[in-house]
């Protein structure tokens, strides 16, 4: 309990706030992708089974690990190609 007062007060500083803690429910809903055996840029359809699976578990927002090594032109291909359809 003691270290979730700790990050409670380090929210409540970092926004401004003197006193007040800041809900931990507010910082839960990020998830990065593109650590373990999950690959959301191997393809477009990958990249939409990975944002449906989260937002059915109330995550609306996601962080994806930059494309590095021999796949990143692809991986940047299908991130590109994603990102039109979102704000497309």
């Amino acid at each position: 309990m003691a270290r979730f007062a700790v990050a409670d007060h380090a929210c409540g500083v970092a926004a401004g706030r003197r006193t007040g803690p800041r809900r931990r429910l507010d910082l839960l809903p990020l998830c990065v992708l593109g650590y373990g055996d999950e690959r959301p840029l191997a393809s477009v359809e990958a990249f939409r089974d990975a944002v449906g699976r989260y937002a059915q578990l109330g995550i609306s927002r996601l962080a994806i690990l930059w494309p590095r090594g021999d796949g990143a032109a692809a991986a940047m291909g299908v991130l590109e190609q994603a990102a039109a359809e979102v704000s497309g």
